[in-house]
């Protein structure tokens, strides 16, 4: 049995790479789900047809855009078990995520830049990002976190070669990405306790 299948894009940065990314999901047969900038620039670069997120959702951004993919239907197309669990998110028209490409706010850039500012530094840690890659991974998808990796997924998709290898290097790949950037807000958090008892 066939599944529409969908891409979701979020990222800060919409360069070429990205817009190549992109079209090489669309070759590839990928609805195209995103919100905001990323859904708007998608379609006026690609002129692609491109769902908003909220129309899965059926919330706007909420929260000074704290809350956009932090929502049971997102989550739910990117855990849905492809061999048991299908037919449950039609009956909830959740859309099949199968592959995630996104990227997280510069928190190594802002502890860098702005050491001493507790409030923007706390601005800059990403909730959503990480957690979609984890659920990404975790219901077996392609996710896709580092703008590094943009040309080999669109490669990948291209060719046809994603295999159960591949998808799991990048699982791997991705998921180190996610360790490494909360142990960046390990060490700040940290930082800031040993700060107040001067150990």
């Amino acid at each position: 049995m066939s599944y529409r299948k969908f891409a979701l894009f979020s990222v800060a940065n919409k360069t070429e790479e990205f817009f190549d990314l992109v079209r090489a999901a669309h070759e590839s047969g990928h609805e195209l789900l995103s919100s905001g900038g990323t859904c708007t620039k998608i379609k006026e670069v690609l002129g692609f047809p491109v769902a908003d997120v909220s129309e899965h959702t059926g919330y706007p951004p909420v929260l000074g855009h704290r809350v956009v993919t932090l929502a049971p239907q997102i989550h739910g197309g990117l855990l849905a078990d492809l061999g048991t669990q299908m037919s449950e998110l039609n009956q909830l028209r959740w859309p099949f995520i199968d592959l995630l490409v996104c990227t997280f706010y510069p928190l190594e850039k802002t502890i860098k830049d702005n050491p001493d500012d507790f409030s923007k530094i706390t601005e800059s840690i990403d909730i959503g990002g990480p957690a979609l890659i984890r659920s990404a991974c975790k219901g077996n998808r392609i996710p896709v976190a580092r703008e590094e990796d943009f040309g080999h997924v669109a490669a990948v998709l291209r060719s046809d070669t994603l295999d159960k290898f591949e998808r799991l290097r990048l699982q791997a790949t991705a998921i180190d990405h996610v360790a490494h950037y909360i142990a960046l807000e390990a060490k700040f958090r940290k930082g800031i306790v040993e700060g107040f008892s001067g150990t």
